[in-house]
């Protein structure tokens, strides 16, 4: 029998209006994305300037909060102070009845307000659901004229040709405004963007061609504790020392931390920092003073984004080079930042405003970075990830630099860290090595070990740890088995068969010499010889070849144990 397929019975046709449409909206949250932007601004009226070019009061569908957000821009652009009396009196004056305009509505939205420093986010939220009602209404309008229409056939052949005559107009139109330079005019201001600045570390000043230019991003990558934010402060004092205005955005580690790592290079000891004694301070504050080109701020103490400080940045003196260093690119905010995106995503953000400050202010960006868990955690290179696939979420890392370097501790060093140039725009790719001095906070380059001599050195490392781990199980063998042990054969085979015979051979005659072991009576055992009368030769010599006698019953020949005169004891044999 058949089966017999029901369909769900089908909606029926609802001619559309010009309001119903509209009506569809979800206007709940058009209204929370303009009561939290209004309720940020509320909080923060100075904020209000920067929206003027994104955001407009007509936008807005409350009119409520729309009128509001006019008075906020009048009230900075006439450049009076905040109050609420002039609120409400331009809000009375702008149409708004009084009753409305003198309710407790500011306080409500001001309470229920989010950080201020997400203003752009709401704004652009505002500005995504007034985009939506324009683009409802327009569907709605042409759904009413399509069924007024006489000839529907006819009406979307002039509809769509007009809208598209329209679009070809606006794109001419920008077309025309745009201007494009050609080949020649690239041509002439190639080279001579922003400042050279040399490092301390030789190797990077060769692969970047004498050093880090301004107006470009530098991160440097590493796992937890491999000296990402020791490396960026020294090079950060390096260059105040040298009259480049240099400021640090402390997201990671706070700015008082970095402040220590600050005194430590220039001679103070850590514990007296620490400990906060007033003398160290007074001497402190004192030498920062000589150094005025150097500025720390807290994000979360200060609440700055990366905007925000490389606008402080820029304010200083016109036409010199400025650095800003960000730590770290995971734990730094940037304006627009959701907390609810992603970490991906938060890593672009980020990136593409380090891109924009090393852009707009001419700054040298440089930024640390953490590296994804796979790229640290094995010591086998066949389990490592790539390098310049190691920086975590590196999406944006990836192509946002122009230099890209990572550090790592060398194995079994721990005052040793290898860098790595894994992205270089500027130049070749170069690896150095530094040491560490923990005292000082501070990185010295020195020279990489010769790959021949640290593989030979790697090699007599390796034989060493084999010898010594034979000898070990060697003497096991000897103490442990319940029976006696007669030769070096008979060692090996209880060994499992897995050792080399020259490690075997090396192993017996090192305990041997060093009286580990010792033969009584044919047998291997334990311990140093007791006192005897009798000598025996281990190993054949020319002395005692002339008394290697046939052993009976067998063809071998082995050497007899002689006395103290060197004569053979009968009966007596060495087994090997």
């Amino acid at each position: 029998m058949a089966a017999v397929i029901s369909h769900p019975a089908r909606r029926p046709h609802r001619k559309p209006g010009v309001n119903g449409s509209a009506a569809t909206l979800p206007a709940r949250l058009a209204g929370e994305a303009e009561a939290r932007l209004l309720g940020a601004l509320l909080l923060a009226p100075e904020r209000a300037a920067e929206l003027r070019p994104l955001l407009a009061p007509g936008q807005f569908l409350h009119p409520l909060y729309g009128a509001a957000y006019g008075v906020l821009l009048r009230i900075q652009e006439r450049g009076e102070g905040f109050s609420w009396d002039q609120l409400t009196r331009d809000l009375v004056a702008a149409g708004v009845p009084r009753s409305e305009a003198e309710s407790h509505w500011p306080i409500a939205l001001m309470e229920a307000a989010p950080d201020p420093s997400t203003v752009p986010y709401w704004a652009r939220q505002v500005t995504r659901w007034h985009k939506a009602r324009l683009v409802a209404e327009e569907g709605a309008q042409d759904a009413h004229a399509f069924a007024q229409a006489s000839d529907p056939d006819e009406y979307l052949s002039d509809h769509y040709r007009a809208r598209r005559e329209r679009d070809l107009e606006v794109e001419a139109d920008r077309t025309e405004e745009r201007h494009v330079k050609s080949c020649a005019e690239r041509a002439l201001g190639i080279g001579g963007r922003g400042a050279l600045l040399p490092s301390l570390f030789p190797t990077l000043n060769s692969a970047t061609r004498g050093g880090l230019r301004t107006g470009r991003v530098v991160v440097i990558g590493g796992a937890p504790g491999a000296g990402k934010t020791t490396w960026c402060v020294q090079q950060a004092l390096a260059w105040c020392r040298l009259g480049i205005r240099v400021a640090i955005l402390a997201a990671d580690e706070e700015a008082d931390g970095l402040l220590i790592r600050v005194g430590q290079q220039l001679g103070i000891a850590r514990e007296q920092l620490e400990h906060g004694v007033p003398e160290v301070r007074q001497f402190l504050a004192e030498r920062l003073a000589e150094i005025p080109a150097l500025q720390i701020f807290d994000a979360e103490e200060d609440r700055l984004t990366v905007e925000e400080s490389s606008e402080l940045l820029a304010r200083g003196q016109a036409g010199t080079p400025s650095v800003l260093v960000v730590d770290s690119i995971q734990t730094v905010r940037v304006a627009g930042l959701d907390p609810a995106d992603t970490d991906k995503r938060r890593v672009d953000l980020v990136v593409a405003a380090l891109k924009r400050a090393a852009k707009q202010h001419g700054h040298l960006v440089v930024a640390t970075s953490e590296l994804s868990r796979g790229a640290y955690r094995s010591t086998a290179a066949k389990d490592r990830i790539d390098d310049l696939a190691a920086f975590k979420e590196s999406g944006g890392v990836e192509y946002g630099a122009s230099v890209a370097a990572v550090l790592r501790s060398v194995h079994g060093e721990s005052r040793l860290v290898d860098a790595t140039i894994v992205k270089n725009r500027l130049g070749d790719k170069l690896c150095w090595r530094m040491a560490l001095d923990a005292n000082r906070a501070s990185f010295v380059e020195i020279p990489l070990p010769d790959e021949s001599e640290a593989s030979e050195a790697t090699a007599v490392e390796r034989e060493a740890k084999g010898l010594a781990s034979t000898k070990r199980r060697i003497l096991l063998v000897v103490e442990k088995s319940v029976e006696p042990v007669k030769s070096r054969n008979e060692i090996g085979r209880r060994l499992g068969g897995k050792v080399r015979r020259t490690h075997l051979l090396h192993a017996v005659d090192e305990l041997l010499e060093e009286g580990k072991i010792y033969v009584e009576s044919g047998l291997f055992r334990i311990g140093p010889r007791p006192p005897s009368h009798l000598t025996i030769s281990a190993v054949e010599t020319p002395e005692n070849t002339r008394q290697v006698q046939p052993v009976p019953g067998t063809g071998n020949r082995e050497p007899l144990a002689t006395d103290q005169t060197g004569s053979p004891v009968p009966g007596s044999r060495i087994f090997y």
